[in-house]
């Protein structure tokens, strides 16, 4: 071979490596750019999982205030629920003890209008308890 030929290969193959290098320049430029774009992406993707994160935990923290206000309403509840309980008990009862009393007094009645029957008095006045008409005079 002569130096021509190997000037000549030389040349040839400085260009191939030339091309190569240009080839490789633009890969790196295109992988470079589509580093940089899926980064991109990947700090958009991020910023709307922190978002979405950060209004999940406002909702619980939402909830968790409505449960706890739910709570004590309901507590608050309970307690009117017990205290209206108590004052019926407590007027059921007093109705019973009426109750008792209207018939200790009606059995009284009877035993006064029995008295004065006796004693050869006619009374004034009907029972109402009893179911009879008022008849006073004055």
């Amino acid at each position: 071979m002569s130096d021509d030929d190997l000037r000549r290969q030389l040349a040839e193959a400085q260009e191939t490596i030339r091309a190569l290098q240009e080839d490789l320049a633009e890969t790196n430029t295109g992988f470079i750019a589509l580093t940089l774009e899926f980064e991109q992406r990947v700090d958009e993707r991020m910023a709307e999982l922190q978002e979405a994160n950060r209004r999940l935990e406002q909702e619980i923290a939402d909830r968790k205030r409505a449960e706890e206000a739910l709570r004590e309403h309901r507590e608050h509840l309970e307690e009117l629920v017990a205290e209206r309980t108590a004052e019926l008990r407590k007027m059921v009862n007093l109705m019973a003890g009426r109750e008792v009393r209207m018939a200790e007094l009606k059995g009284v009645i009877r035993q006064l209008r029995a008295q004065l029957e006796e004693a050869g008095l006619t009374p004034v006045a009907d029972d109402p308890l009893l179911g009879g008409e008022s008849t006073l005079s004055t």
